[in-house]
């Protein structure tokens, strides 16, 4: 079976209730063999410091705390290099602290990617809530790789947290999150991996609740 190591970071401005909900959604996961690994970047509230403390304790969950914040990106390509070291891990999912994953999430991209062999990077459509769950917008993305490509200068082709990566993406190059910024990381690491030559698809189902500021 393939293994799926999952991407997040987590920073001072993360709420302990969305955080919970968000790793709660990860581990109801269906049928996929997955490890979550956070990067704690810089200091944060001290209930969310004891919650993930504790869940350090469960072998599904791989948490490092850092005392200096260094950003997302910085953090990402952290927990990239570390995956790769490990070299037991297919694929590697991002997820934000305060998304819900729908239950098939994982198992659905890795099923679209075993399929879809010249696809390297698959996304989906999300459903847009606020903080209270609510459902805002159903957000559709486009799924062809070519119109994905051609719209880039004036759309970004993902959803950033609804995404999945082969490894081999970045271990078999040296595409990586730009350290130095701060709102525009993952556009920036689309185009770098479309000059790579690498594919693109999103499935046009809502695998994933991202919560917007209201």
């Amino acid at each position: 079976m393939a293994k799926v190591a999952i991407a997040m970071s987590v920073y001072f401005a993360d709420t302990l209730e969305f955080i919970k909900l968000s790793i709660d959604s990860l581990l109801q996961q269906e049928s996929i063999d997955f490890k979550i690994f956070i990067m704690v970047d810089g200091d944060v509230t001290a209930d969310v410091k004891c919650f993930l403390t504790e869940q350090a304790n469960n072998t599904k969950i791989d948490i490092t705390f850092f005392d200096n914040n260094k950003g997302l990106a910085f953090r990402l390509n952290q927990i990239i290099e570390h995956v790769i070291t490990l070299d037991e891990f297919d694929y590697i999912a991002r997820m934000d602290a305060d998304d819900v994953c729908e239950s098939t999430r994982l198992k659905e991209q890795v099923a679209f990617l075993d399929e879809n062999s010249n696809i390297s990077i698959v996304g989906s459509d999300v459903l847009e809530i606020d903080s209270e769950g609510r459902a805002l917008f159903y957000k559709k993305m486009d799924c062809s790789h070519q119109i994905m490509e051609n719209k880039i200068i004036k759309k970004c082709p993902f959803n950033h947290p609804s995404v999945m990566f082969r490894t081999k993406v970045f271990s078999e190059n040296t595409l990586r999150y730009k350290n130095e910024l701060i709102n525009t990381q993952d556009y920036y690491l689309w185009v770098d991996a479309l000059k790579l030559g690498l594919k693109f698809g999103n499935i046009n189902k809502p695998l994933l609740k991202f919560r917007v500021d209201t």
